[in-house]
């Protein structure tokens, strides 16, 4: 099994061609290239739906969304028209039953035959951040001690 850590998106089918395509291109001659198809597209669309809860970043849920082909992404990216909103879930399989173009994030590959899961469930990050400590003062009770430790025994030999 190969394990890739998702950030923010991935498509299976034809925005990873397409994606697939821009990256070999860019690949072949990089001076021509700036950026990706979506330009911050938003797929998922502002209009309230009753079957699905608004995306939130921290609610623990991946959101499904399809287009019809080319055209449809040349509008959802224009901002004529949203996604297809399929489902919602914390968890999902998917069958790839021949050689399909994927991207995660970005960066694209064809992904053999069988079985995808892709999961909102993967590692913890923790933030690290530097403790606070209070200043400290001359003269303080600890300070004191310290300096009153009395001095090491001689040996008399």
């Amino acid at each position: 099994p190969k394990i890739v850590q998702m950030s923010n998106y991935c498509g299976i089918g034809i925005d990873a061609e397409l994606s697939l395509d821009f990256h070999q291109a860019r690949e072949e001659e990089p001076g021509k290239f700036t950026s990706s198809w979506g330009s911050g597209a938003d797929l998922w669309g502002s209009d309230s739906d009753t079957r699905f809860e608004k995306p939130r970043m921290d609610d623990g849920l991946l959101e499904v969304v399809g287009v019809t082909g080319v055209v449809h992404m040349g509008q959802v990216q224009g901002g004529l028209r949203s996604g297809i909103r399929i489902a919602q879930g914390s968890y999902f399989r998917v069958t790839l039953l021949k050689a399909t173009p994927v991207q995660v994030d970005g960066e694209p590959w064809v992904q053999a035959p069988g079985h995808m899961i892709i999961s909102a469930a993967g590692p913890k990050v923790h933030m690290l951040r530097k403790a606070k400590q209070k200043p400290r003062r001359a003269g303080t009770t600890r300070d004191a001690r310290a300096d009153a430790a009395p001095a090491p025994e001689s040996d008399p030999r």
